[in-house]
């Protein structure tokens, strides 16, 4: 991002006369050349699939937290399939679970206070009105000259919800499907529709009111379905309700519809909405987000319905979604832990809708002014809020305050992002293509590097992981965005973006891959269409296809070949190990411990991982886990419901509590160790093995006696990204329980016909049968239908356990009540048994992804690839001798050749002729400097003021400056002193020596569980 686009942003924040600078209370003049530092946060569920889609039902908006101990529905509607011809359905899914927010720390303590100047409380110009009833009149606030811009925004709106004239005539086939569906969905909803004098305590058939917010959820969503189908329109005589025949339905202004809204609006309202306080019950996301987006659609659509029937209705029904905002007393609240990020997003475009119905001025600058923190750089060294999710430098996107959420909820912040921007268009509160930038920069380094092949990650999806749906299906909005954007581009700018939609789509390999019709904003399918079918427009990949993406301050790693993509997925006492709620993914213990995901171009990638991965896979046998041998319940066969119950504790365990966040919903490690460095296109991560925060919290007798806790085993773990090869280190694995430890190598989910080989030390091939081997050399696995084609080296000799079996399970095993059969899945599982209470044993193994058997062969007997240095409890090193570039994690103080550290550290260094590069990371996040020795007289060739060198007799001190970098990797180049002579060992090699020239500080890193 240029300087010019973070002045402009600053600018168009601060001294606007639109935007009120005193709204935002950011120091630009301090913020970092580098982005643009304020924190945002969001606490939503999986992103709201829109009304308007190819399916027949309305899939809900994912829903919250909840405010009751009460037990929130957990199951959503189908992902859209962009049939044509639906059939229609009267029911809707009920929402999802609820959401909550957690504090960062691992021990139970409160979140301290951030430094600097506290932000100030805003006061809306417009103060709410929060009785439980309301007499009201329509509010004039807004000046003469703005009130032709309020309606623009109305148009605006109502063109995303519905599209204009012109996008409903186009004649576009997927519009005109889109139009069939909603009129199916129209006329199902209004023969539904009770009339007033059989009504009890229900607007539409089977839906009773009164104690389930998902069902007052679904009469908004299907009075809206009715408004959609009232604007869509269709040219026959088929009629509507009662009036209909056959055919595609025709709900187009036919009367019957706004008298059915307004009277049903009514209703809802004396008897079910009007009381704030009496009404806000279960899950606080519907009544805060939910419900109001919906109203706010329905009264943008009906505005002038509704006035000419009942013109209080409308500020009637606004004013009671202020009042519901009781988080925010009436508005948007920075500091609360429910308005950010997304949710944040959610609040504030629905408020400047109805700002624009209320001709309301200061709520419009309010709103807006509220929205633009989201485009800003989170800046770990300076939380605004009190929050810590959002977008970072590194490309990381947390949710949760400690969540690696790229896939869902970042997606839906993109989407709330560019709705606003259409929704502003042409407005004095536009701004612009002045944050452009910023949105790229997300596209191209934040969401690109985890979507492959148009296949969205595992290691970013949350507890999203274990739902019923696809990587393919969570980016249609992600999609949506690149197409709405590129809108605002010009020149070589437009070009890229537009190519590398072209590659996103042209990349899926899967016949469930992107489906157009899953775009919501009919001008956006029109475009959509456009790109893919102008042949000027290359398809070409705008980011790198041979890199390293260390996303450290969310615990992640992608690494980028030709051939394959590598997803390594870690955790700290920063980012949790998992994320479970209210039953969804059941069974989450070990994905943040090293877990790692292989994707392998011209896949697939349904067929390699997703929800039926998750579903059949061992959970003690996640890929790259070190665990113990054990059974564990998942939190529902605990204690009997999806949360643990303990209100009177001095926690206050409920479902919604801030314990409940820390210890059972998304726990953290208790590890400080975890990291990488990052050098050209190479990197080693590094991460030391902890416990849950709440297994250390019961041992110091925070919890409960009857809260359940796990230990895990101990161990530390490497991983060495290189071209053609991983390298995996493992050491000090033990323990403290002397139970049976296992590694799993790998756990792959392969089709149709497999051949698998192995060969002992001497290189002879072994018969393969499921069962073990003893001092293995290498594995070789082929599964062409599925493109998984890979070898595994072992260095050291192995004792593995090979099997080949197929599994089955159900969805409703790891996510939610609804059963979905996922059988006879084939899997290929490798396994290092460490046996029982391991005496801080060890294991070594290189993944060889697309080489051919012979080529794992060759490469096992080959002596010129790579070469562990060491892989014990103090350090882990490899040298990867083509590249004469050598990765080491310093778990504790000690010297690896010619290199030593006195700090955790986590580096990677290439040698050239007399020049060394050093990338050096602190997997701590915690210490101000790390210095690295190197014997020999080095001296610095660059101007990097991170780093300072200092030569002590033979031996060179690089010290790096570390303070408040977020493991962010730190380049240093130098070259041999003209006065040293030429004597200094080759990078990697020579004596393994702790004490040559190591400084006399011994430390270990801390690991803040209990043993």
């Amino acid at each position: 991002m240029g300087n010019s686009v973070r002045l402009a942003l600053a600018i168009l924040l601060a001294t606007s006369s639109v935007f009120n600078a005193d709204f935002i209370n950011v120091p630009f003049a301090q913020q970092s050349s580098s982005a643009l530092l304020v924190n945002y946060n969001e606490t939503d569920g999986e992103p709201p699939v829109p009304v308007i889609t190819t399916t027949p039902e309305v899939t809900p908006t994912t829903t919250e937290e909840s405010t009751t101990t009460q037990s929130p529905d957990t199951e959503t509607g189908p992902e859209a399939t962009g049939s044509p011809e639906p059939t229609v359905l009267p029911t809707i899914e009920p929402t999802e679970s609820p959401e909550p927010t957690p504090t960062i720390f691992p021990t139970g303590e409160p979140s301290p206070v951030p430094t600097g100047s506290p932000e100030p409380t805003i006061t809306p110009s417009i103060e709410p009105t929060l009785e439980p009833t309301i007499e009201a009149e329509i509010l004039r606030n807004v000046m003469p000259s703005h009130r032709e811009d309020m309606q623009r925004i109305l148009d605006n709106y109502i063109g995303i919800i519905v599209g204009n004239a012109d996008a409903q005539t186009s004649g576009n086939n997927i519009i005109a499907s889109k139009i069939t569906t909603i009129q199916k969905n129209a006329n199902t909803r209004l023969k539904a529709f009770i009339a007033e004098n059989n009504r009890t305590n229900a607007l539409f058939n089977g839906i009773e009111l009164g104690t389930k917010e998902a069902n007052l959820t679904n009469s908004f969503n299907y009075l809206l379905q009715m408004a959609q189908g009232y604007h869509s329109y269709v040219d026959n005589g088929n009629g509507c309700g009662v009036s209909y025949t056959s055919g595609t339905p025709n709900c187009y202004q036919d009367n019957q519809i706004p008298e059915a809204i307004v009277e049903g609006l009514n209703w809802i309202y004396n008897n079910y909405y009007q009381n704030a306080d009496a009404g806000y019950y279960g899950n606080w996301y519907a009544w805060e987000i939910g419900h109001p987006t919906s109203i706010t659609k329905i009264l943008a659509l009906m505005e002038e319905e509704i006035i000419q029937r009942d013109p209080t209705l409308i500020p009637r029904y606004v004013a009671v979604m202020d009042a519901y905002l009781r988080n925010g007393s009436g508005d948007i609240d920075l500091d609360s832990r429910f308005h950010t990020g997304s949710n944040l997003a959610d609040i504030a475009v629905n408020r400047m809708v109805q700002a624009a119905l209320m001709d309301d001025e200061p709520r419009m600058q309010k709103a807006v002014s509220d929205i633009l923190t989201v485009f800003l750089t989170i800046d770990p060294n300076n939380i605004q809020h009190g929050n810590t999710d959002g977008y970072y430098a590194d490309g990381s996107f947390i949710q949760h305050h400690r969540v690696a959420y790229t896939g869902t909820y970042g997606i839906n912040l993109l989407d709330k992002v560019m709705t606003t921007v259409k929704v502003l268009k042409d407005t004095p509160w536009s701004p612009g293509n002045q944050l452009n930038d910023i949105v790229l920069e997300w596209i191209y380094n934040g969401f690109s590097p985890v979507v492959f092949e148009g296949y969205m990650m595992e290691i970013v999806k949350g507890r999203s992981v274990a739902k019923n749906s696809t990587g393919y299906s969570n980016n249609p909005r992600f999609i949506e965005a690149m197409v709405s954007l590129s809108e605002t581009l010009e020149g070589a700018e437009r070009k890229k973006l537009e190519s590398h939609l072209k590659y996103v789509i042209n990349s899926c390999q899967s016949t469930s891959a992107f489906n157009p019709s899953s775009i919501n904003d009919y001008q956006a399918v029109i475009r959509y269409q456009e790109i893919l079918s102008d042949g000027s427009i290359p398809s070409e990949c705008a980011t790198e296809s041979i890199h390293h993406y260390a996303f450290n301050n969310m615990d992640k790693n992608v690494h980028q070949r030709i051939g394959y993509t590598f997803a390594l997925s870690r955790s700290s006492n920063r980012i949790s190990k998992y994320e479970y709620m209210s039953g969804q993914n059941k069974k989450p213990w070990f994905q943040g411990d090293g877990t790692f995901y292989l994707y392998f171009t011209g896949a697939d990638h349904n067929e390699e991982y997703g929800y039926q991965y998750i579903a059949t896979v061992d959970p003690y046998r996640y890929p790259g886990t070190t665990v113990p041998v054990e059974t564990r319940q998942t939190i529902s066969e605990l204690y009997g419901q999806d949360w643990y119950e303990n209100p009177d504790h001095d926690l206050g365990f409920t479902s919604s509590s801030v314990s409940q966040n820390d210890y059972v919903y998304f726990p953290v490690g208790t590890n400080t160790y975890s990291g990488s460095a990052v050098l050209g296109n190479y990197a080693v991560a590094g991460m030391q093995l902890g416990d849950e925060n709440a297994y250390a919290a019961k041992e110091s007798g925070i919890l409960p006696d009857d809260f359940v806790v796990y230990k895990n085993a101990e161990a530390n773990k490497s991983w060495f990204m290189f071209d053609d090869e991983i390298v995996f280190l493992g050491s000090n694995i033990h323990d403290k329980k002397n139970r049976q430890v296992v590694t799993t190598v790998d756990n792959r989910m392969v089709k149709g016909n497999v051949s698998l080989t192995l060969a002992d030390q001497q290189g002879n091939e072994l018969n393969f049968t499921n069962g073990g081997f003893n001092d293995v050399k290498w594995v070789h696995l082929d599964a062409p239908e599925n493109k998984t084609v890979m070898g595994y080296y072992f260095p050291e000799g192995e004792n593995i356990t090979l099997s080949q079996e197929v599994r089955s399970g159900d969805v409703k095993d790891v996510y939610g009540t609804k059963s979905v059969a996922v059988n006879n899945k084939q899997f290929v599982t490798t396994v290092i048994d460490h046996g029982a209470n391991p005496d801080y044993d060890s294991y070594s193994y290189v993944l060889l992804p697309g080489m051919t058997k012979q080529e794992t062969a060759d490469y096992a007997a080959s002596s010129d690839k790579v070469k562990i240095l060491r892989n014990d409890e103090s350090i882990q090193a490899v040298k990867q001798l083509a590249l004469n570039v050598v990765g080491i994690n310093f778990f504790k103080a000690g010297k690896v050749n010619e290199f030593s550290c006195q700090n955790p550290a986590v580096t990677m260094i290439q040698k050239k002729d007399k020049e060394l590069t050093i990338s050096l990371s602190d997997p701590t996040f915690s210490q101000s400097e790390i210095s690295l020795f190197v014997d020999g007289k080095w001296e610095k060739t660059d101007s990097n003021s991170d780093y300072r060198v200092k030569v002590n007799g033979d031996v060179t001190e690089i010290t790096f400056n570390t303070d408040g970098k977020n493991g962010k990797s730190i380049l240093a180049s130098l070259k041999l002193s003209a006065s040293q002579p030429e004597t200094t060992p080759e990078a990697g090699s020579g004596s393994n020596s702790e004490e040559t020239n190591l400084p006399k500080l011994d430390f270990e890193v801390v690991n803040t569980g209990v043993k």
